[in-house]
């Protein structure tokens, strides 16, 4: 009977100390468990992911008083359902199909799409399991940090958010008044020399944001546009997308210095659950063009071999009675595929859309056009086509580069160099014209026939560009290429950089092009 007893008093003791085990797994008599702050301070920086997971008033009630009010088997199972989130919310979820369209039109939407009215994910029983037994072991820092994505973006934009917002939390970015000017020109009013007040002014907003040291407390600075300003503010403007001081308008800079601190801490915040739902899936080799910042990367074995500027599809826009919604025309969709082909001296079948709104205008002011332009008119069975012969007037440049997509969209050179001197190039109907893209299309089939183990002579090649028919070239192997949009980036010197947000994804997610 004794013993019969003991067992009871021991299988009792057992349960009460798993129950104890379980109850204490993030709070203790004191305060939280390590396992506790660790799910504490993932959910107070669930923002800069992306997350829509805020602290819960319960909890941070508790961790201000452990003996008040709130239960600490309360705190245990909110914070256990925190967890859940964290681990179903916080991976990757590449997105799989190759072009992002509206699912009722076609039209392109935001990417934000993705997620918008899309019920978020949740943990399965095992996955949960498994945390919280990492949690036990004391695991549960490491386990969470290896769910977030693995794009080195959206690692350095979290950071980029935790480091601004503690910017907002010392106090922001302080006003900066723009100076009166006699008889202004309106919207054409060009940046000058700043003097005095107005200059103290910049200069105080710079230091705010980390561009300057900060001067001492009360002291005078005797000259305060100095060297010094002046090359942080030329960094500043880099950062926002915007002319160096010689070409920059009052306006323009006027509208970056007003965005505040907190919508820059969101706009961050938004572009890494942008990178959530990347289409990259962790590929060494790629070519990505950000169609917001108008940049195209080039990626070899996870190393960067070039980055050029580029031209994307228009930001005009037009209301759309039937859908009741603002739709671009000339947008560059968000669109995944292989670069399959390149072409030295492509023709130019002009599209449709094209021929009628602006060719054939042309030609009704000069009936040459077509002869000086050595357009052909081809007739099919599908049709009339307008064609430009090859050559280096040719609306798609020397080189055209390909990958296999229902919109007819793929990367060109061009004939007009000079737009790409300006700071925002959503200037194209669509398709994307690169800076040098005989060097980068070159540089394509240069890499492509090493990796095959044949000779390649770029230069011969090169010396052909401009002259002559088409030469085709299929790739042996093809590149992934990824077409996104990012209103925020993080070079690799640290500079944190907010492109003009072209197509109005962020604030319009109605917004699109059929």
């Amino acid at each position: 009977m004794a013993r019969l007893l003991l067992l009871f008093v021991s299988l009792l003791l057992g349960v009460e100390a798993r129950a104890d085990a379980t109850r204490l797994r993030f709070t203790g008599p004191v305060g939280l468990t390590e396992a506790g702050k660790v799910v504490v301070a993932w959910v107070r920086a669930a923002r800069f992911h992306g997350l829509d997971l805020a602290p819960d008033p319960a909890v941070e009630a508790w961790l201000a008083n452990p003996s008040g009010q709130t239960p600490s088997d309360v705190v245990e199972r909110t914070l256990e359902a925190q967890l859940a989130r964290l681990i179903a919310e916080l991976p990757a979820r590449p997105r799989t199909v190759p072009v992002l369209r509206s699912p009722d039109t076609r039209f392109y939407p935001t990417p934000d799409i993705q997620w918008r009215g899309v019920p978020a994910p949740t943990a399965s029983p095992d996955a949960l399991a498994a945390a919280l037994q990492s949690a036990t072991d004391g695991n549960l820092e490491a386990q969470l940090s290896a769910l977030v994505p693995p794009h080195l973006q959206y690692r350095r934009l979290v950071e980029a958010g935790v480091a601004y917002d503690a910017m907002c939390k010392a106090g922001g970015f302080p006003a900066v008044a723009r100076p009166v000017v006699k008889r202004p020109k309106p919207g054409r009013a060009k940046f000058t020399t700043p003097k005095d007040d107005y200059a103290r002014a910049l200069r105080a907003r710079l230091s705010a944001e980390g561009y300057l040291a900060r001067d001492p407390d009360g002291a005078e600075v005797a000259e305060p546009w100095d060297e010094a300003a002046q090359a942080a503010f030329s960094r500043w403007l880099t950062s926002r997308q915007l002319p160096q001081p010689g070409g920059l308008l009052m306006d323009d800079l006027h509208a970056a210095l007003d965005v505040s601190c907190e919508q820059l801490v969101a706009t961050l915040a938004l572009n890494a659950k942008r990178w959530r739902f990347s289409a990259w899936r962790g590929e060494p080799t790629f070519v990505e063009v950000n169609i917001a910042a108008q940049e195209l990367r080039y990626v070899r074995d996870a190393a960067l071999v070039m980055t050029q500027r580029t031209i994307v599809g228009a930001n005009k826009w037009y209301f759309d009675t039937d859908l009741k919604r603002r739709l671009n025309v000339h947008a560059t969709p968000v669109l995944t595929d292989h670069i399959a082909r390149i072409i030295v001296n492509p023709i130019w079948a002009v599209p449709p859309r094209i021929a009628q709104n602006e060719i054939d205008k042309e030609v009704a002011k000069d009936p040459t056009y077509l002869e000086k332009k050595r357009i052909q008119l081809v007739t099919s069975a599908r049709g009339r086509t307008s064609i430009q012969s090859p050559g280096a007037d040719n609306a798609l440049g020397v080189i055209k580069i390909l990958f296999p997509n229902d919109e007819d969209v793929y990367l060109h050179d061009t004939p007009k160099k000079g737009a790409f001197k300006l700071a925002v190039r959503a200037l194209s109907h669509g398709c994307v014209r690169v800076q040098n893209a005989l060097d980068f299309g070159l540089q394509l089939l240069v890499d492509d026939a090493a990796k095959a183990g044949r000779p390649f002579d770029a230069e011969a090649l090169r010396s052909r560009a401009g002259r002559g028919g088409s030469i085709i070239f299929d790739l042996a192997t093809e590149v992934p290429v990824f077409l996104e949009y990012y209103t925020a980036s993080v070079d690799d010197a640290g500079l944190v950089r907010f492109h003009p947000d072209v197509y109005a994804y962020d604030v319009d997610p109605a917004a699109g092009r059929r």
